[in-house]
């Protein structure tokens, strides 16, 4: 079974999932589920047990379920009461039909399909005691903005090799003049991007593009699906401006689409 073989919507991603990792396609089916499907998560609450710094989450999961699961940051103990689930990990497929217990990694990722009702808990250990606070230190989200970026530039007519292009063209950049808080440092998202060296509220932060050429903002803010900035026109020049609250150390992130769309 291939739960990731989407073709007429993975067509419109500008995406070769013959180049994809396994990591990669199971943020693909995260990603295209968002856009696509129906969320059912508010259906099927999981269940919190805490007790003595133990903290169990027990999840009901109903036949015929397509699910992604978060990125868990501790070493954990997964058990599989009863069920018959189809489970997509970084080392490949597998068919879970009985009773197991499993030890989960942290940091993997894994898609699921239930072909029957299944019960999946969860053990972590915890020195919290507030279940909010203890999913948000134990669980996090995928960050499927490489996704959305190779999809928001297919809609605009560009491929990656064009906006590489475009981006390396050192023929149309400049510095900045003075420090405006910011820095261009290795990130996560996308090679090089520019972070924030101090708090930024709502506003400009910085020039991206002055007289027609490019600022290391200009050049080095990456896309994002949820992005903290934007660029605003000015005339003929662009500058980048929060939308929300940023903090010391965040990257600052735009949409590409709406950056395409300003500067036309």
């Amino acid at each position: 079974m291939e739960i990731y073989n989407f073709p007429s919507i993975i067509e419109n991603l500008g995406i070769d999932l013959l180049t994809l990792n396994q990591r990669e396609k199971i943020e693909l089916i995260e990603y295209v589920m968002s856009k696509h499907f129906v969320n059912i998560a508010d259906e099927m609450p999981p269940k919190h047990y805490l007790l003595n710094g133990v903290y169990t989450r027990e999840l009901f999961i109903p036949a015929g379920t397509l699910l992604t699961g978060k990125i868990h940051t501790t070493a954990h103990q997964s058990i599989m009461l009863y069920g018959d689930i189809s489970v997509m990990t970084e080392d490949g497929m597998k068919r879970i039909n009985e009773p197991c217990i499993i030890t989960s990694m942290s940091g993997m990722k894994r898609a699921g399909y239930t072909h029957a009702d299944t019960v999946w808990i969860t053990i972590h250990a915890t020195d919290l005691t507030d279940i909010e606070q203890i999913e948000a230190a134990l669980f996090h989200d995928s960050d499927l903005s490489w996704i959305d970026y190779h999809e928001t530039i297919k809609k605009h007519g560009f491929t990656h090799e064009n906006v590489v292009k475009i981006s390396e063209n050192i023929n149309d950049q400049i510095l900045f003049d003075i420090n405006y808080g910011v820095e261009v440092q290795d990130s996560t998202i996308q090679g090089k991007g520019l972070f924030a060296l101090k708090d930024f509220q709502e506003g400009v932060i910085c020039p991206a593009r002055l007289s027609g050429m490019r600022t290391p903002a200009g050049r080095y803010t990456n896309h994002a699906m949820n992005p903290n900035c934007k660029m605003l026109a000015n005339d003929s020049d662009v500058y980048l401006k929060a939308i929300k609250p940023i903090k010391q150390g965040d990257e600052l992130t735009i949409d590409y689409g709406d950056t395409i769309l300003c500067q036309q």
